[in-house]
Protein backbone atom coordinates (compact mmCIF):
# COMPACT_ATOMS: atom_id res chain seq x y z
CA UNK A 1 0.00 0.00 0.00
CA UNK A 2 1.36 3.70 -0.91
CA UNK A 3 2.44 5.08 1.98
CA UNK A 4 1.38 8.85 1.33
CA UNK A 5 3.39 10.36 5.04
CA UNK A 6 6.56 9.90 2.96
CA UNK A 7 7.35 12.41 -0.08
CA UNK A 8 8.82 11.11 -3.15
CA UNK A 9 12.21 11.22 -3.53
CA UNK A 10 13.78 13.98 -5.62
CA UNK A 11 15.39 12.58 -8.87
CA UNK A 12 17.24 14.34 -11.24
CA UNK A 13 17.00 14.69 -14.80
CA UNK A 14 19.51 11.74 -15.95
CA UNK A 15 19.81 12.20 -19.85
CA UNK A 16 17.88 14.57 -21.88
CA UNK A 17 16.81 12.77 -24.90
CA UNK A 18 15.00 14.79 -27.27
CA UNK A 19 12.85 12.83 -29.74
CA UNK A 20 13.32 14.50 -33.48
CA UNK A 21 10.21 14.74 -35.49
CA UNK A 22 9.95 13.76 -39.06
CA UNK A 23 10.17 15.83 -42.03
CA UNK A 24 8.58 16.58 -45.20
CA UNK A 25 8.50 18.93 -47.77
CA UNK A 26 6.01 20.46 -50.69
CA UNK A 27 6.61 20.92 -53.73
CA UNK A 28 6.72 24.62 -53.60
CA UNK A 29 9.19 24.26 -50.30
CA UNK A 30 7.21 24.38 -47.64
CA UNK A 31 8.88 22.52 -44.78
CA UNK A 32 6.75 20.54 -42.47
CA UNK A 33 7.61 19.24 -38.75
CA UNK A 34 5.32 16.52 -37.33
CA UNK A 35 5.47 14.35 -34.19
CA UNK A 36 2.42 11.20 -35.28
CA UNK A 37 0.86 10.36 -31.99
CA UNK A 38 -1.77 8.03 -33.19
CA UNK A 39 -3.26 8.24 -28.96
CA UNK A 40 -4.25 11.77 -29.47
CA UNK A 41 -7.60 11.80 -30.89
CA UNK A 42 -7.07 15.08 -32.36
CA UNK A 43 -4.57 16.88 -34.60
CA UNK A 44 -2.61 20.37 -34.21
CA UNK A 45 -1.34 22.33 -37.19
CA UNK A 46 0.74 25.54 -36.63
CA UNK A 47 1.56 27.81 -39.72
CA UNK A 48 4.44 30.10 -38.95
CA UNK A 49 5.05 33.41 -41.03
CA UNK A 50 7.65 35.71 -40.93
CA UNK A 51 5.16 38.18 -40.68
CA UNK A 52 5.53 39.88 -36.91
CA UNK A 53 6.24 42.83 -35.51
CA UNK A 54 9.53 44.08 -36.92
CA UNK A 55 8.28 43.45 -40.35
CA UNK A 56 6.71 46.97 -40.33
CA UNK A 57 7.60 50.76 -39.09
CA UNK A 58 4.56 50.20 -37.08
CA UNK A 59 4.37 47.82 -34.60
CA UNK A 60 0.48 47.55 -34.18
CA UNK A 61 0.05 46.49 -38.19
CA UNK A 62 1.18 43.04 -37.45
CA UNK A 63 -1.13 42.07 -35.04
CA UNK A 64 -3.97 43.94 -36.20
CA UNK A 65 -3.62 41.61 -39.61
CA UNK A 66 -3.18 38.52 -37.81
CA UNK A 67 -6.13 39.06 -35.52
CA UNK A 68 -8.67 40.15 -38.35
CA UNK A 69 -7.19 37.76 -41.13
CA UNK A 70 -9.85 35.22 -40.20
CA UNK A 71 -12.43 37.94 -40.45
CA UNK A 72 -13.86 37.93 -43.60
CA UNK A 73 -13.00 36.36 -47.20
CA UNK A 74 -14.85 37.07 -50.58
CA UNK A 75 -16.78 33.94 -50.38
CA UNK A 76 -17.67 34.25 -46.40
CA UNK A 77 -18.51 36.75 -43.99
CA UNK A 78 -17.45 36.96 -40.37
CA UNK A 79 -19.85 35.36 -39.10
CA UNK A 80 -19.87 32.34 -41.30
CA UNK A 81 -16.17 31.30 -40.79
CA UNK A 82 -17.32 31.39 -36.90
CA UNK A 83 -19.95 29.32 -37.30
CA UNK A 84 -17.87 26.78 -39.67
CA UNK A 85 -15.27 26.83 -37.04
CA UNK A 86 -17.94 26.00 -34.18
CA UNK A 87 -19.74 23.57 -36.20
CA UNK A 88 -16.67 21.75 -36.43
CA UNK A 89 -15.86 21.88 -32.81
CA UNK A 90 -12.55 23.23 -33.91
CA UNK A 91 -10.05 26.03 -32.25
CA UNK A 92 -8.64 28.58 -34.85
CA UNK A 93 -6.22 30.95 -33.39
CA UNK A 94 -3.65 33.33 -34.15
CA UNK A 95 -0.68 34.71 -32.79
CA UNK A 96 1.79 37.38 -33.34
CA UNK A 97 5.62 37.87 -32.32
CA UNK A 98 8.26 40.13 -32.84
CA UNK A 99 9.85 37.94 -35.28
CA UNK A 100 7.01 35.31 -36.04
CA UNK A 101 3.36 35.34 -37.02
CA UNK A 102 1.46 32.05 -36.54
CA UNK A 103 -2.18 30.22 -37.51
CA UNK A 104 -2.89 27.46 -35.18
CA UNK A 105 -5.31 24.75 -35.66
CA UNK A 106 -7.09 21.93 -33.47
CA UNK A 107 -9.42 19.98 -34.28
CA UNK A 108 -11.06 15.93 -34.94
CA UNK A 109 -9.92 14.07 -37.70
CA UNK A 110 -13.53 13.93 -39.36
CA UNK A 111 -13.76 18.07 -39.80
CA UNK A 112 -9.63 18.55 -41.20
CA UNK A 113 -10.50 18.64 -44.92
CA UNK A 114 -13.44 21.23 -44.62
CA UNK A 115 -10.90 22.99 -42.19
CA UNK A 116 -7.55 22.82 -44.03
CA UNK A 117 -10.28 24.26 -47.02
CA UNK A 118 -11.15 27.77 -44.96
CA UNK A 119 -7.26 28.05 -43.91
CA UNK A 120 -6.65 28.12 -47.73
CA UNK A 121 -9.06 30.00 -48.53
CA UNK A 122 -8.38 32.70 -45.43
CA UNK A 123 -4.24 32.54 -46.89
CA UNK A 124 -5.29 33.62 -50.41
CA UNK A 125 -8.71 35.73 -50.36
CA UNK A 126 -8.96 37.62 -46.92
CA UNK A 127 -10.98 40.94 -47.41
CA UNK A 128 -10.31 42.66 -44.54
CA UNK A 129 -13.80 44.14 -44.31
CA UNK A 130 -14.24 47.56 -43.14
CA UNK A 131 -16.79 47.63 -40.58
CA UNK A 132 -14.52 44.85 -38.63
CA UNK A 133 -11.25 46.59 -38.85
CA UNK A 134 -12.89 49.80 -37.70
CA UNK A 135 -14.67 47.89 -34.48
CA UNK A 136 -11.26 46.56 -33.67
CA UNK A 137 -9.28 49.39 -33.70
CA UNK A 138 -11.91 51.20 -31.64
CA UNK A 139 -11.77 48.25 -28.98
CA UNK A 140 -8.17 48.45 -29.20
CA UNK A 141 -8.28 52.40 -28.44
CA UNK A 142 -10.80 51.94 -25.77
CA UNK A 143 -8.77 49.09 -23.86
CA UNK A 144 -5.62 51.33 -24.41
CA UNK A 145 -7.27 54.73 -22.31
CA UNK A 146 -8.72 52.16 -19.66
CA UNK A 147 -5.26 50.06 -19.06
CA UNK A 148 -3.47 53.69 -19.13
CA UNK A 149 -5.03 54.05 -16.29
CA UNK A 150 -3.47 51.28 -14.64
CA UNK A 151 -0.21 51.96 -12.91
CA UNK A 152 0.91 47.91 -13.80
CA UNK A 153 -0.21 48.43 -17.29
CA UNK A 154 2.06 52.01 -18.01
CA UNK A 155 5.16 49.92 -15.82
CA UNK A 156 4.75 47.11 -18.29
CA UNK A 157 4.53 49.08 -21.40
CA UNK A 158 6.83 51.30 -21.11
CA UNK A 159 9.69 49.75 -19.05
CA UNK A 160 11.12 47.61 -22.05
CA UNK A 161 11.92 51.17 -23.86
CA UNK A 162 14.53 52.01 -20.80
CA UNK A 163 16.97 49.44 -22.17
CA UNK A 164 15.86 49.09 -26.17
CA UNK A 165 15.33 52.31 -26.61
CA UNK A 166 11.47 53.74 -28.02
CA UNK A 167 12.11 53.01 -31.92
CA UNK A 168 13.37 49.24 -31.16
CA UNK A 169 11.11 46.69 -31.57
CA UNK A 170 11.27 44.89 -28.34
CA UNK A 171 10.91 48.52 -26.56
CA UNK A 172 8.23 50.82 -28.73
CA UNK A 173 5.46 50.75 -26.05
CA UNK A 174 1.81 50.64 -26.98
CA UNK A 175 0.55 53.89 -28.51
CA UNK A 176 -2.65 55.73 -28.91
CA UNK A 177 -1.46 57.18 -32.47
CA UNK A 178 -0.17 53.35 -33.44
CA UNK A 179 -3.69 52.27 -34.44
CA UNK A 180 -4.40 55.62 -35.91
CA UNK A 181 -2.23 54.91 -38.09
CA UNK A 182 -3.54 51.72 -38.97
CA UNK A 183 -5.34 51.89 -42.24
CA UNK A 184 -6.77 48.74 -44.67
CA UNK A 185 -4.41 49.55 -47.37
CA UNK A 186 -1.73 48.79 -45.61
CA UNK A 187 -2.89 45.75 -43.66
CA UNK A 188 -3.76 44.70 -47.60
CA UNK A 189 -0.09 45.58 -48.50
CA UNK A 190 1.42 43.78 -45.25
CA UNK A 191 -1.03 40.40 -45.77
CA UNK A 192 -0.17 40.12 -49.63
CA UNK A 193 3.55 40.63 -48.81
CA UNK A 194 4.16 38.10 -46.11
CA UNK A 195 0.94 35.76 -45.82
CA UNK A 196 -0.42 35.66 -49.69
CA UNK A 197 3.15 35.52 -51.10
CA UNK A 198 5.24 34.64 -48.14
CA UNK A 199 5.71 30.62 -47.58
CA UNK A 200 5.91 29.11 -44.10
CA UNK A 201 6.57 26.52 -41.53
CA UNK A 202 4.14 24.10 -40.56
CA UNK A 203 4.48 22.11 -37.51
CA UNK A 204 1.84 19.02 -36.74
CA UNK A 205 1.71 16.97 -33.67
CA UNK A 206 -1.53 14.38 -33.12
CA UNK A 207 -2.85 11.49 -34.52
CA UNK A 208 -1.81 12.02 -38.69
CA UNK A 209 -4.44 10.88 -41.11
CA UNK A 210 -2.91 8.86 -44.08
CA UNK A 211 -3.84 11.13 -46.97
CA UNK A 212 -2.65 14.40 -44.59
CA UNK A 213 -0.05 14.69 -46.55
CA UNK A 214 -1.59 14.68 -50.23
CA UNK A 215 -4.26 17.16 -48.58
CA UNK A 216 -1.80 20.07 -47.70
CA UNK A 217 0.03 19.34 -50.98
CA UNK A 218 -3.37 20.65 -52.71
CA UNK A 219 -4.05 23.04 -50.46
CA UNK A 220 -0.53 25.14 -49.80
CA UNK A 221 1.95 23.33 -52.72
CA UNK A 222 1.10 25.31 -55.31
CA UNK A 223 1.66 28.03 -53.55
CA UNK A 224 4.05 30.43 -55.21
CA UNK A 225 6.38 33.04 -52.82
CA UNK A 226 9.57 32.96 -50.69
CA UNK A 227 10.16 33.39 -47.22
CA UNK A 228 10.38 36.78 -46.73
CA UNK A 229 14.59 37.79 -45.76
CA UNK A 230 14.53 38.51 -41.79
CA UNK A 231 15.00 42.22 -41.31
CA UNK A 232 17.57 43.48 -39.32
CA UNK A 233 16.71 45.47 -36.26
CA UNK A 234 18.84 48.70 -34.74
CA UNK A 235 20.39 48.95 -32.16
CA UNK A 236 19.34 49.47 -29.00
CA UNK A 237 19.16 53.13 -27.35
CA UNK A 238 19.18 52.49 -23.54
CA UNK A 239 18.12 55.29 -21.22
CA UNK A 240 21.19 57.51 -20.11
CA UNK A 241 19.41 57.94 -16.53
CA UNK A 242 19.03 55.22 -14.22
CA UNK A 243 15.80 56.27 -12.57
CA UNK A 244 12.50 57.52 -14.08
CA UNK A 245 9.10 57.77 -12.45
CA UNK A 246 5.32 58.70 -14.09
CA UNK A 247 3.43 60.31 -11.71
CA UNK A 248 -0.53 59.01 -11.03
CA UNK A 249 -0.82 61.43 -7.54
CA UNK A 250 -4.43 59.96 -6.58
CA UNK A 251 -2.93 56.12 -7.08
CA UNK A 252 -3.06 54.19 -3.61
CA UNK A 253 -0.37 51.47 -5.16
CA UNK A 254 2.77 52.33 -6.79
CA UNK A 255 4.00 49.69 -9.67
CA UNK A 256 7.77 49.32 -9.87
CA UNK A 257 10.08 47.92 -12.69
CA UNK A 258 13.71 47.36 -12.05
CA UNK A 259 16.02 45.79 -14.42
CA UNK A 260 18.51 45.60 -17.21
CA UNK A 261 19.89 44.16 -20.68
CA UNK A 262 20.44 40.28 -19.91
CA UNK A 263 22.32 37.94 -21.91
CA UNK A 264 20.86 35.75 -24.87
CA UNK A 265 20.28 32.37 -24.46
CA UNK A 266 23.02 31.47 -26.41
CA UNK A 267 25.14 32.72 -23.87
CA UNK A 268 27.45 30.03 -21.99
CA UNK A 269 26.01 31.76 -18.89
CA UNK A 270 22.39 31.63 -20.02
CA UNK A 271 21.84 28.21 -17.75
CA UNK A 272 23.33 29.44 -14.89
CA UNK A 273 21.66 32.78 -15.07
CA UNK A 274 18.32 30.98 -15.19
CA UNK A 275 18.97 29.31 -11.61
CA UNK A 276 20.32 32.43 -9.84
CA UNK A 277 17.25 34.84 -11.04
CA UNK A 278 14.78 31.87 -10.22
CA UNK A 279 16.48 31.29 -6.96
CA UNK A 280 16.16 35.29 -6.54
CA UNK A 281 12.34 36.15 -7.34
CA UNK A 282 11.21 32.74 -9.79
CA UNK A 283 8.98 31.02 -7.91
CA UNK A 284 6.84 31.23 -4.70
CA UNK A 285 9.65 30.13 -2.43
CA UNK A 286 12.20 33.02 -3.92
CA UNK A 287 14.30 35.20 -1.80
CA UNK A 288 11.79 38.52 -2.78
CA UNK A 289 8.83 36.71 -2.47
CA UNK A 290 10.19 35.60 1.23
CA UNK A 291 11.36 38.80 2.44
CA UNK A 292 9.21 41.47 0.73
CA UNK A 293 5.74 38.91 1.25
CA UNK A 294 5.82 37.09 3.49
CA UNK A 295 8.17 38.55 6.36
CA UNK A 296 7.74 42.49 5.62
CA UNK A 297 4.21 41.93 4.07
CA UNK A 298 4.89 45.18 1.65
CA UNK A 299 3.06 43.39 -1.52
CA UNK A 300 1.02 40.63 -2.08
CA UNK A 301 3.29 39.38 -4.76
CA UNK A 302 6.58 40.18 -6.35
CA UNK A 303 9.16 38.47 -8.71
CA UNK A 304 11.79 38.52 -11.10
CA UNK A 305 11.90 36.82 -14.74
CA UNK A 306 13.57 36.86 -17.82
CA UNK A 307 11.82 38.54 -20.95
CA UNK A 308 14.30 36.15 -24.31
CA UNK A 309 13.69 37.88 -27.51
CA UNK A 310 15.59 36.31 -30.33
CA UNK A 311 18.36 38.38 -30.54
CA UNK A 312 18.69 40.18 -27.02
CA UNK A 313 17.21 39.20 -23.47
CA UNK A 314 16.05 41.51 -20.63
CA UNK A 315 15.69 41.00 -17.03
CA UNK A 316 13.25 42.52 -14.63
CA UNK A 317 11.74 42.53 -11.20
CA UNK A 318 8.27 43.60 -11.12
CA UNK A 319 5.87 44.47 -7.99
CA UNK A 320 2.88 46.54 -7.02
CA UNK A 321 3.84 47.94 -3.29
CA UNK A 322 1.71 50.76 -0.91
CA UNK A 323 2.83 54.00 -2.47
CA UNK A 324 3.63 55.21 0.91
CA UNK A 325 6.24 51.96 0.88
CA UNK A 326 7.74 51.52 -2.26
CA UNK A 327 11.32 53.19 -0.92
CA UNK A 328 11.47 50.39 1.50
CA UNK A 329 10.91 47.84 -1.42
CA UNK A 330 13.59 48.92 -3.61
CA UNK A 331 15.78 48.88 -0.37
CA UNK A 332 14.68 45.60 0.57
CA UNK A 333 15.61 44.17 -3.22
CA UNK A 334 18.99 45.75 -3.09
CA UNK A 335 19.27 44.18 0.04
CA UNK A 336 18.53 40.76 -1.59
CA UNK A 337 20.91 41.32 -4.36
CA UNK A 338 23.63 42.00 -2.00
CA UNK A 339 23.14 39.20 -0.12
CA UNK A 340 23.64 36.89 -3.76
CA UNK A 341 26.66 38.75 -4.33
CA UNK A 342 28.19 37.92 -0.85
CA UNK A 343 26.96 35.00 0.37
CA UNK A 344 26.62 31.60 -0.37
CA UNK A 345 23.55 29.81 -1.19
CA UNK A 346 22.74 26.46 0.56
CA UNK A 347 23.20 23.27 -1.18
CA UNK A 348 19.45 22.50 0.37
CA UNK A 349 18.54 25.86 -1.02
CA UNK A 350 20.11 25.52 -4.71
CA UNK A 351 18.65 21.97 -4.64
CA UNK A 352 14.91 22.84 -4.46
CA UNK A 353 15.72 25.57 -7.37
CA UNK A 354 17.06 23.20 -9.75
CA UNK A 355 13.96 20.73 -8.95
CA UNK A 356 11.74 23.38 -9.40
CA UNK A 357 13.29 24.80 -13.17
CA UNK A 358 13.85 20.65 -13.94
CA UNK A 359 10.42 20.14 -13.31
CA UNK A 360 9.42 22.50 -15.16
CA UNK A 361 11.71 21.46 -18.19
CA UNK A 362 9.83 18.16 -18.05
CA UNK A 363 6.57 19.19 -18.33
CA UNK A 364 7.13 21.08 -21.22
CA UNK A 365 7.84 17.73 -22.86
CA UNK A 366 5.14 16.25 -21.84
CA UNK A 367 3.46 15.04 -25.05
CA UNK A 368 3.59 15.45 -28.86
CA UNK A 369 2.07 19.06 -28.30
CA UNK A 370 4.55 20.41 -26.02
CA UNK A 371 7.27 18.38 -28.02
CA UNK A 372 6.78 19.74 -30.85
CA UNK A 373 6.53 23.34 -29.45
CA UNK A 374 9.85 23.12 -27.85
CA UNK A 375 11.29 21.81 -31.43
CA UNK A 376 9.82 24.32 -32.49
CA UNK A 377 11.96 26.96 -30.24
CA UNK A 378 14.74 25.77 -31.92
CA UNK A 379 13.89 26.39 -35.74
CA UNK A 380 13.01 29.57 -35.09
CA UNK A 381 15.66 31.11 -32.89
CA UNK A 382 18.17 29.07 -35.05
CA UNK A 383 19.91 27.04 -31.89
CA UNK A 384 21.48 23.80 -32.25
CA UNK A 385 19.59 20.87 -31.57
CA UNK A 386 21.57 19.48 -28.26
CA UNK A 387 20.81 22.79 -27.22
CA UNK A 388 17.86 21.82 -24.23
CA UNK A 389 20.42 18.71 -23.18
CA UNK A 390 23.38 21.26 -22.82
CA UNK A 391 21.45 23.81 -20.81
CA UNK A 392 20.54 20.67 -18.35
CA UNK A 393 23.79 19.66 -18.00
CA UNK A 394 24.80 23.11 -16.61
CA UNK A 395 22.42 23.44 -14.51
CA UNK A 396 23.11 20.04 -13.02
CA UNK A 397 26.88 21.12 -12.46
CA UNK A 398 26.03 24.50 -10.98
CA UNK A 399 27.74 24.90 -8.06
CA UNK A 400 26.96 27.78 -4.73
CA UNK A 401 30.21 29.58 -5.28
CA UNK A 402 29.23 29.74 -9.38
CA UNK A 403 26.06 31.86 -8.61
CA UNK A 404 27.99 34.52 -5.76
CA UNK A 405 30.03 35.13 -8.99
CA UNK A 406 27.00 35.09 -11.50
CA UNK A 407 25.76 37.55 -9.08
CA UNK A 408 28.50 39.49 -8.86
CA UNK A 409 28.84 39.99 -12.82
CA UNK A 410 25.04 40.50 -13.13
CA UNK A 411 22.97 41.55 -10.76
CA UNK A 412 24.32 45.25 -9.83
CA UNK A 413 21.81 47.01 -8.80
CA UNK A 414 23.37 50.19 -9.52
CA UNK A 415 23.37 48.61 -13.71
CA UNK A 416 19.84 48.29 -13.14
CA UNK A 417 17.08 50.86 -14.49
CA UNK A 418 14.10 51.44 -11.92
CA UNK A 419 10.42 53.02 -13.34
CA UNK A 420 8.29 53.88 -10.68
CA UNK A 421 4.69 54.41 -11.44
CA UNK A 422 2.42 55.87 -9.48
CA UNK A 423 2.76 58.47 -6.48
CA UNK A 424 5.91 59.89 -5.98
Amino acid sequence: MLDRTNSPEIQEIREVSFEMPQEKILSNGIRIYYFNDAEQPIIKLEFVFRAGAKYHPNYQLASTVSKLIGEGTSKRTADEISTLIDGCGAILNTETGNEFASLKLVVLHKHLDKMLHLIAEILEDAIFPLEELDLYLMKKQQELIINNQKVSFVARNRFPALLFGENHVYGRPMEWSDFQDVNRDGIIEFYETYYKSGLFDLFISGSIPQNLFDELEIYFGSRIGKKPDSVKTEGFETASNRIHRVSFPDMVQNALRIGRLWPSRRHADHAGLQVLVTLFGGYFGSRLMTNIREDKGLTYGIGAGVKIFKEASMMFIGTEVNADNYKQAIAEIESEIKKLQTDLVSDEELNTVKSVIQGSFQRGFDGSFARLDRFKELILNDLEMDYYAKHIESIKNLQPNDLRLLAANYLCFDDMHQLIVGKI
